[in-house]
């Protein structure tokens, strides 16, 4: 696990300085504080940062060919390099490394671009091929990796992180309205944007060419479309949890994979117990567990602190248990480097759970497995209940849904429970379904708004929303599948996993999204994923015979923080501190009366009752703003050391 930075040029005689690459690589240190590396050559500049796990001795970066002519940059993990290179290995290739990422070099040589579907990981790597002055950065299938890039004066750069790009001279650090927006409905950014207006992410499952003077954006995977794919349709629920077991087993096994000890984030739930029973199957050493709760005023925080259950878990497994619990006052004097860490506003409570846990396992190991993915793949969040709920209306005639259903929505009150169910049953799934981070409704948006930004981004967020729902299904739960594992995933969930564990040099690996996983579930029926109420149905039954059944049988709990309550308490003031100052207000994105009576206790009926989320999504936009807009990021040339101000 690393990070990686570099640049080319169009101009094949023009070098780049030492000075610029060092000066990126130094501001990604903590991805890879075990050492350093970079490669010039003209017309490209590749630049390294290493956090030793596999070949801690040898596989040292960039890595090349045989010849030196192809030379590759790497973060992540290859796990199925050892089949790789047995096969490069009879195609008569040498291996410098025991790494697993050299396999990338060789395989480019060997079939050239069309070599990524091969790979099976989590990565994201720039690679220069010196004779055809060509450079290729890719993203892994899930988007478990990240990579940035900005386009220059007749070149580009990358990196793993956005702040190494701010090092380089003529990146501009200014906000992009079009993305506040979509923050605002989503609470993060999609890829291909960010919240820098001249910063892009590259796309899950996609590849950038720069080539001839040219930048390419290509697709080499796509997220299956649950139901378009299948397995044979004699296929019975035993055969699908027995494969699933399967596949699991084998997965978990290539994660565990490295010359250094993996750990586990342990919760009380299925994904991660699931995770510790199979990995004690394949080591012979005390795994490291982890675990964190919240305390309340008067103890631990109900709802929100089951330390006492992931103890006796992890006595269970014999496990070398590590737990922490954390008080709401601890939390904001660390948002700020959170959002440093982040480097785009987030606005999921699971950020904090993340930080705090990615710190404590960071005193102890360097690599962790974390369930990430499982919710989205088998339908494990509340908000997918949604979809059996409505089943009957949408047995209706459309005419009877538009002429009764709806009318009938509009007598009740939105605080009434059925209401919100009422008027989803009248409309498309894509007309109202946001993902499981849904915010700001455009009309709530269209209230907070300044009088200019309402008049900008009136109803784009609506049209946004439509053109991302490309799922091709009529099943409601498939489709609120699909588009969370395409969406919220690479850019919420896993861009938290990833930069909040690198902030302390942690690798956080995530079994459930190995892409063979997540096509088999793309082949799994919707019914059997949530069938009679039950969240993960099936993959509750595949690992059944390993995860203890007062674990299959608990209510879902979220490995989130308490932010709503504590916004409506210790928080109150601290939040009215940051959405009320004279800066906060001078931006001009927002109406300050409608931010006041969001901030009111006694709010007015028509806000959201899920104001303290709201809340918490605009102090992390201001928080944004004042790390990486109104505190300058200066580049020195006689110094390869980034300084922040």
């Amino acid at each position: 696990m690393c990070g990686i930075a570099g640049v080319s040029y169009a101009d094949p005689n023009r070098r780049p300085d030492l000075w610029l690459i060092d000066n990126m690589c130094e501001a990604i240190r903590h991805r890879g504080p075990d050492e350093g590396g970079a490669y010039i050559t003209a017309g490209a500049g590749l630049g390294f940062r290493r956090l030793s796990i596999v070949d801690v001795a040898g596989g040292h970066q960039p890595i090349f060919n045989e010849r030196r002519t192809v030379a590759v940059v790497c973060n992540g993990e290859i796990y199925n390099y050892r089949e790789l290179r047995a096969a490069l290995l009879q195609s008569g290739h040498a291996f410098a490394t025991a790494s697993d990422v050299e396999v990338i070099v060789h395989l480019y040589e060997e079939y050239g671009l069309d070599f990524l579907p091969r790979l099976r990981g989590m990565f994201a790597f720039a690679l220069w091929d010196e004779p055809r002055r060509r450079l290729v950065i890719a993203r892994d299938r899930l988007g478990i990796k990240p990579i940035y890039y900005a386009v220059l004066p007749g070149g580009v750069a990358f990196a793993s992180e956005i702040k190494a790009l701010l090092a380089v001279p003529g990146v501009p650090r200014v906000p992009s309205l079009a993305a506040i927006d979509t923050y605002l409905s989503h609470r993060f950014v999609p890829a291909p944007d960010t919240l820098f207006k001249d910063i892009r992410k590259v796309e899950p499952g996609h590849y950038l060419l720069y080539e001839d003077e040219k930048l390419d954006n290509r697709e080499y995977w796509r997220l299956p479309v649950p139901g378009e794919a299948s397995l044979d349709g004699r296929w019975t629920e035993d055969d699908y949890a027995g494969l699933l077991f399967s596949l699991l087993e084998e997965t978990v096994s290539r994660h565990m994979q490295g010359d250094v000890p993996v750990g586990v984030f342990l919760s009380s739930g299925v994904d991660s117990n699931a995770l510790l029973a199979l990995a004690a199957r394949q080591v012979d050493y005390q795994i490291p567990t982890f675990s964190l709760g919240f305390s309340g005023p008067n103890g631990p925080h109900p709802g929100f602190n089951e330390l006492a259950l992931t103890r006796r878990l992890a006595a269970r497994y014999a496990t070398a248990h590590v737990e922490a619990t954390l008080a709401p006052d601890e939390v904001p004097a660390a948002l700020p480097q959170m959002i440093r860490s982040l480097e785009e506003p987030l606005g999921d409570p699971g950020i904090i759970s993340l930080y705090f846990i990615s710190r404590l396992a960071s005193r102890h190991v360097k690599a962790v497995l974390s369930g990430e993915g499982a919710d989205e793949l088998f339908a494990g969040y509340d908000v997918y209940r949604t979809a059996e709920a409505m089943a009957v209306f949408r047995l209706l005639p459309q005419w009877l849904r538009d002429y009764f259903v709806a009318p009938l929505a509009r007598l009740f009150p939105p605080q009434w429970r059925g209401y919100h169910l009422l008027q989803r049953a009248t409309v498309p799934v894509p007309a109202w379904y946001r993902g499981v981070g849904t915010t700001f409704t455009e009309p709530e948006k269209k209230r907070l708004y300044a009088p200019e930004m309402a008049r900008r981004f009136g109803r784009r967020g609506e049209e946004t929303l439509a053109a991302r729902w490309d799922g091709h299904t009529d099943h409601m739960l498939a489709g609120m599948l699909y588009f969370d594992t395409r969406f919220t995933l690479g850019d919420d969930t896993l861009l938290r996993t990833d930069k909040l564990g690198m902030a302390y040099g942690l690798e956080v690996r995530v079994p459930y999204l190995d892409h063979q996983v997540v096509e088999l579930a793309a082949c799994i029926p919707a019914g059997l994923k949530l069938r009679h109420g039950t969240l993960k149905y099936i993959l509750k039954k595949a690992v059944a015979p390993v995860v203890p059944a007062e674990i299959l049988h608990r209510p879902k709990t979220g490995f989130v923080a308490p932010v709503s309550a504590w916004v409506e308490s210790s928080w109150r003031d601290y939040a009215r501190d940051l959405l009320e100052s004279p800066r906060f207000i001078a931006r001009g994105y927002f109406d300050p009366q409608a931010v006041h009576d969001l901030l009111q206790p006694e709010r007015p009926a028509r806000l959201s009752p899920a104001r303290g989320r709201q809340i918490f999504t605009l102090m992390m936009l201001e928080l944004w703003h004042q790390v990486f807009i109104d505190s300058p990021f200066r580049v020195r040339q006689d110094l390869a050391e980034p300084v922040w101000k």
